[in-house]
């Protein structure tokens, strides 16, 4: 893509005596505007961004320790069965904003 950019200064002014390629603002707008172009700010990724921000909040420090205790759970410490159940509870939350979004459309 940036090689693109790069060729499409104009030729004339390569064939001038003085030419000097230079990446001006202009060609690096254009080049940030193509790829930003790509990303789509639609609803589902604002969901999954929430997801992400929920599962980083809920696997932090001040609720890790809330499970560090000598307790067993189905002979799993209690730290370890709550890592993994919530793990599964993110896969299957992400999974189901995925499906739901392929359903409705963009507000």
């Amino acid at each position: 893509m940036a090689q693109a950019l790069l060729t499409s200064i104009d030729f004339k002014r390569r064939e001038s005596q003085n030419y000097r390629p230079e990446i001006s603002f202009f060609y690096i707008s254009k080049l940030v505007n193509s790829i930003g172009s790509k990303i789509e700010n639609t609803l589902k990724s604002q969901r999954l961004w929430g997801v992400f921000l929920l599962g980083f909040f809920l696997l932090n420090y001040p609720f890790l320790m809330l499970y560090n205790k000598d307790l067993m759970i189905l002979d799993i410490p209690v730290l370890y069965f709550y890592i993994f159940l919530f793990l599964f509870g993110m896969i299957l939350l992400s999974r189901f904003v995925i499906k739901k979004s392929k359903n409705e459309t963009d507000a």
